[in-house]
């Protein structure tokens, strides 16, 4: 649990703003997407992560301060894809939290919120972040970008 009151709540749209930007501004310092021409890439990837928070299937969860849930200090969009519900794989499209308050367990209390076992169960991630890099050690990761090309195309990550 964080060190601070935190409160989890889902995605409204005022939250779009920030999701995007950071979303976006974040994943542009990594390779192979620093290469990319910023117009080309910012206009692509925002097309792409409005595609993805749109999506019936997909789900945010923002953990914001709970004396003002306006101040978003992390997120987690995810889905979960799969034959049957015992069956379920969690895919996580993308994961920030606020420099600020990074080393709080932000990240662990929404994914504690979405899937309680996930330490133990396979995680799919289709953007790679330096913090999913990290937890790679430690948890079983796997990197799929290819689930992205269904948000291209209109359709769901059913397996």
């Amino acid at each position: 649990m964080s060190d601070f009151p935190i409160i989890i709540r889902s995605y409204v749209s005022d939250d779009l703003h920030y999701i995007a930007d950071s979303w976006s501004k974040t994943l542009h310092l990594a390779m192979p997407f620093c290469y990319i021409p910023r117009d080309l890439y910012f206009n692509r990837q925002l097309q792409l992560i409005r595609s993805i928070i749109a999506h019936p299937s997909v789900l945010t969860l923002v953990a914001c301060l709970a004396e003002d849930p306006s101040i978003i200090i992390g997120y987690l969009v995810y889905e979960f894809v799969g034959a049957s519900s015992q069956l379920k794989t969690l895919v996580v499209h993308w994961a920030e939290t606020k420099s600020a308050f990074r080393r709080q367990h932000v990240l662990t209390t929404l994914l504690n919120a979405v899937e309680p076992l996930w330490r133990k169960k396979l995680i799919i991630i289709t953007q790679p972040s330096k913090v999913f890099t990290l937890m790679r050690r430690q948890f079983y990761l796997q990197y799929d970008p290819f689930l992205l090309s269904n948000f291209y195309q209109g359709k769901t990550n059913e397996a």
